[in-house]
Protein backbone atom coordinates (compact mmCIF):
# COMPACT_ATOMS: atom_id res chain seq x y z
CA UNK A 1 0.00 0.00 0.00
CA UNK A 2 1.53 3.57 -0.83
CA UNK A 3 -0.29 5.23 1.72
CA UNK A 4 -0.68 4.56 5.72
CA UNK A 5 -4.40 3.63 6.20
CA UNK A 6 -4.73 6.61 8.70
CA UNK A 7 -3.75 9.04 5.84
CA UNK A 8 -6.54 7.50 3.40
CA UNK A 9 -9.03 10.83 2.87
CA UNK A 10 -12.66 10.15 1.73
CA UNK A 11 -12.94 10.14 -1.92
CA UNK A 12 -15.67 12.03 -3.83
CA UNK A 13 -18.31 10.31 -5.43
CA UNK A 14 -16.50 11.23 -9.10
CA UNK A 15 -13.35 9.94 -7.66
CA UNK A 16 -14.19 7.02 -5.88
CA UNK A 17 -15.94 5.80 -9.63
CA UNK A 18 -12.46 5.64 -11.28
CA UNK A 19 -10.94 3.76 -8.70
CA UNK A 20 -14.07 1.14 -8.46
CA UNK A 21 -13.36 1.01 -12.50
CA UNK A 22 -9.52 0.46 -11.00
CA UNK A 23 -10.24 -1.82 -8.87
CA UNK A 24 -12.25 -4.29 -10.88
CA UNK A 25 -9.87 -4.35 -13.63
CA UNK A 26 -7.32 -7.25 -13.19
CA UNK A 27 -4.32 -4.82 -15.49
CA UNK A 28 -3.38 -1.11 -15.45
CA UNK A 29 -6.20 1.03 -18.18
CA UNK A 30 -5.02 3.90 -19.86
CA UNK A 31 -7.78 6.90 -19.97
CA UNK A 32 -9.82 6.43 -23.16
CA UNK A 33 -10.34 2.85 -21.48
CA UNK A 34 -11.71 4.39 -18.39
CA UNK A 35 -14.08 6.53 -20.42
CA UNK A 36 -15.10 3.45 -22.32
CA UNK A 37 -16.00 1.72 -18.46
CA UNK A 38 -18.07 5.68 -17.47
CA UNK A 39 -19.57 5.22 -20.57
CA UNK A 40 -21.06 1.58 -20.22
CA UNK A 41 -22.50 2.87 -16.70
CA UNK A 42 -23.99 6.00 -18.40
CA UNK A 43 -21.17 8.62 -17.33
CA UNK A 44 -20.30 10.89 -19.96
CA UNK A 45 -17.16 12.77 -18.94
CA UNK A 46 -15.25 14.85 -20.98
CA UNK A 47 -11.88 13.93 -21.34
CA UNK A 48 -10.25 17.50 -19.24
CA UNK A 49 -12.73 15.84 -16.52
CA UNK A 50 -11.10 12.25 -16.57
CA UNK A 51 -7.47 13.75 -16.60
CA UNK A 52 -8.76 16.38 -13.78
CA UNK A 53 -10.00 13.15 -11.46
CA UNK A 54 -6.91 10.79 -12.59
CA UNK A 55 -4.20 13.43 -11.36
CA UNK A 56 -5.96 13.93 -8.28
CA UNK A 57 -6.49 10.69 -7.61
CA UNK A 58 -2.42 10.14 -8.38
CA UNK A 59 -1.66 13.52 -6.33
CA UNK A 60 -3.50 11.54 -3.19
CA UNK A 61 -1.42 8.44 -3.43
CA UNK A 62 -3.96 6.64 -4.73
CA UNK A 63 -2.96 5.45 -8.04
CA UNK A 64 0.21 5.10 -9.90
CA UNK A 65 0.70 5.65 -13.85
CA UNK A 66 3.15 4.47 -15.95
CA UNK A 67 3.76 5.60 -19.64
CA UNK A 68 3.92 2.95 -22.76
CA UNK A 69 4.25 4.56 -26.06
CA UNK A 70 1.60 7.76 -26.25
CA UNK A 71 -0.40 6.27 -23.37
CA UNK A 72 -0.28 6.68 -19.56
CA UNK A 73 -1.76 3.61 -18.12
CA UNK A 74 -3.42 3.70 -14.40
CA UNK A 75 -2.86 0.96 -11.60
CA UNK A 76 -4.44 1.75 -8.15
CA UNK A 77 -1.93 1.65 -5.04
CA UNK A 78 -4.54 1.45 -2.48
CA UNK A 79 -6.89 -1.79 -2.56
CA UNK A 80 -10.31 -1.71 -2.51
CA UNK A 81 -10.22 -3.62 1.07
CA UNK A 82 -7.95 -0.61 2.37
CA UNK A 83 -10.44 2.06 1.43
CA UNK A 84 -13.44 0.11 2.89
CA UNK A 85 -12.38 -0.64 6.17
CA UNK A 86 -10.80 2.89 6.50
CA UNK A 87 -14.32 4.03 5.44
CA UNK A 88 -16.08 1.59 7.15
CA UNK A 89 -14.36 2.22 10.35
CA UNK A 90 -14.93 6.28 9.88
CA UNK A 91 -18.82 5.31 9.13
CA UNK A 92 -18.81 3.65 12.32
CA UNK A 93 -17.53 6.16 14.46
CA UNK A 94 -19.10 9.06 13.22
CA UNK A 95 -22.93 7.80 12.84
CA UNK A 96 -23.22 4.41 15.10
CA UNK A 97 -20.88 5.81 18.13
CA UNK A 98 -18.35 2.80 16.62
CA UNK A 99 -20.62 0.16 17.43
CA UNK A 100 -21.16 -2.50 15.01
CA UNK A 101 -24.14 -3.60 16.46
CA UNK A 102 -25.65 0.24 16.24
CA UNK A 103 -25.17 0.05 12.50
CA UNK A 104 -26.56 -3.73 11.96
CA UNK A 105 -29.52 -2.63 14.33
CA UNK A 106 -30.14 0.21 11.95
CA UNK A 107 -30.17 -2.14 9.05
CA UNK A 108 -32.27 -4.83 10.45
CA UNK A 109 -34.51 -2.76 12.14
CA UNK A 110 -34.86 -0.29 9.17
CA UNK A 111 -35.61 -3.41 6.58
CA UNK A 112 -32.43 -2.71 5.08
CA UNK A 113 -30.91 -5.92 4.82
CA UNK A 114 -32.92 -9.03 3.34
CA UNK A 115 -33.89 -12.53 4.63
CA UNK A 116 -31.39 -13.93 2.27
CA UNK A 117 -28.70 -11.02 3.27
CA UNK A 118 -29.76 -11.51 7.19
CA UNK A 119 -28.59 -15.53 6.73
CA UNK A 120 -25.55 -14.71 4.59
CA UNK A 121 -24.54 -12.34 7.75
CA UNK A 122 -25.24 -14.99 9.94
CA UNK A 123 -23.04 -17.35 7.99
CA UNK A 124 -20.26 -14.95 7.81
CA UNK A 125 -20.34 -14.06 11.35
CA UNK A 126 -20.56 -17.81 12.50
CA UNK A 127 -17.81 -18.69 10.08
CA UNK A 128 -15.75 -15.61 11.31
CA UNK A 129 -16.09 -16.21 15.01
CA UNK A 130 -15.19 -19.90 14.74
CA UNK A 131 -11.64 -18.27 13.26
CA UNK A 132 -11.02 -16.26 16.43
Amino acid sequence: MAKDKAELVRLPDSELEIMQILWSSQEALSRPEIEEYLAAEGMEWDTSTVNSLLGRLKNRGFLASEKNGKKYYYHALVTEEEYLQVESKKLLSKLFRGKTVNFLAALVEGDQISEEEFSELEEFLRQRKERL
